[in-house]
C-alpha cells in the first residue's frame, strides 16, 4: 500500500534546503512545477528513509500513496498542517486509508520486522451503514486503480513486443485499449475528463475510458467522498458504479488480448 525506501530517488535541489538553487534550476525553467506555486519558504524538507544507526521517525499521512504519474503532491508528508514556513508539505491527491488493522514492516540488509497498527475514525463520527460505505467504495476503487495501472503499464509492453514483431492487428487493438498518455500542452484545468472549446466554443467530449485513465477515474471518483464523514451521495455511488463497471469492461478485454 505504502512502500518506502532509502534508495527513493531525492529531490536536487530540494526547495526547502536550497529554495535559490530550486527557483533557479527548476521554476524559471518550468513555472508549474511542484512548488513553484507557493513561496518556496513554506516547502518541508522531503522526508527520507534513513539508514543511519539510531532511532529515527518517518511519519504516515495515513492516504494511499498516489498512482505514479498522477500528481498530487509528495508522498509521506506530515499532512495539512496549514501554511508553517519550511513545515508545509503538499496535498496528496489520494484517498485516505479506511478504519482498520494495518501492518508496518522495517527491512533491512534482508531482514524484516513487522509491527501492527490501528487506525481508528474520529470517535465523534458515528459509523453507520452508510458511511461505512464510503471506507467499502473507496478501497475497492483503489485496489482497481492499481490493478488498473499495473495492466496499462504491461499493455504497453506488449504492444512494443507487437510493433517489433509487426503484429499490425494485436498493435490496433493494444492501441485502442491502453493509447499512450499524452501530456496536455499546459494551461489545462484539473481532474476534469474534457476541456472546454474555447472562449464561448462547445466544449470538448470526453475522453473514452481506456486502461490510460481508467485508473486516474476510479481515484476521482474515490475522492470525491473524502471531504467528510456523511453518507455518499446518490451522485458519488453513481460515480463509483460506473468507474466500477468500466473497470471490469475493460480488465475483461485485456485478459482477452493477453491470452492471444
Amino acid at each position: 500500500m505504502l512502500f518506502r525506501s532509502s534508495n527513493d530517488p531525492v529531490r536536487k535541489p530540494d526547495p526547502a534546503l536550497d529554495p535559490a538553487a530550486y527557483d533557479k534550476e527548476v521554476c524559471q525553467k518550468t513555472p508549474n512545477a511542484a512548488d513553484c506555486s507557493v513561496p518556496l519558504y513554506w516547502a518541508a524538507p522531503q522526508q527520507v528513509v534513513k539508514t543511519s544507526a539510531g532511532m529515527h521517525r518517518f511519519d504516515w499521512d495515513m492516504h494511499y500513496d498516489p498512482l505514479p504519474g498522477g500528481g498530487g503532491g509528495g508522498r509521506g508528508g506530515g499532512g495539512g498542517n496549514g501554511a508553517v514556513p519550511h513545515r508545509t508539505y503538499p496535498g496528496v491527491a489520494s484517498p485516505w486509508v479506511a478504519p482498520g488493522s494495518y501492518m508496518v514492516r522495517l527491512t533491512v540488509n534482508g531482514q524484516s520486522q513487522t509491527q501492527p497498527i490501528t487506525i481508528k475514525l474520529d470517535p465523534r463520527v458515528k459509523i453507520t451503514p452508510d458511511v461505512a460505505r464510503i471506507f467499502t467504495l473507496t478501497t475497492q476503487l483503489e485496489d482497481g486503480a492499481r490493478s488498473a495501472a499495473a495492466a496499462y503499464k504491461e499493455a504497453r509492453e506488449m504492444l512494443g513486443k507487437a510493433q517489433s514483431a509487426h503484429n499490425d492487428v494485436l498493435v490496433k487493438e493494444l492501441e485502442a485499449l491502453a493509447p499512450e498518455v499524452v501530456a496536455p500542452a499546459g494551461g489545462g484545468g484539473r481532474g476534469g475528463a474534457g476541456g472546454g472549446g474555447g472562449f464561448g466554443g462547445p466544449p470538448e467530449p470526453p475522453t473514452p475510458t481506456n486502461l490510460s485513465n481508467l485508473a486516474t477515474r476510479m481515484v476521482g471518483a474515490a475522492m470525491a467522498m473524502q471531504a467528510s464523514e456523511m453518507p455518499p451521495t446518490d451522485a458519488e455511488v453513481k460515480a463509483c458504479a460506473e468507474q466500477q463497471a468500466a473497470y471490469t469492461t475493460l480488465m475483461a478485454k485485456w485478459a482477452a488480448l493477453k491470452r492471444k
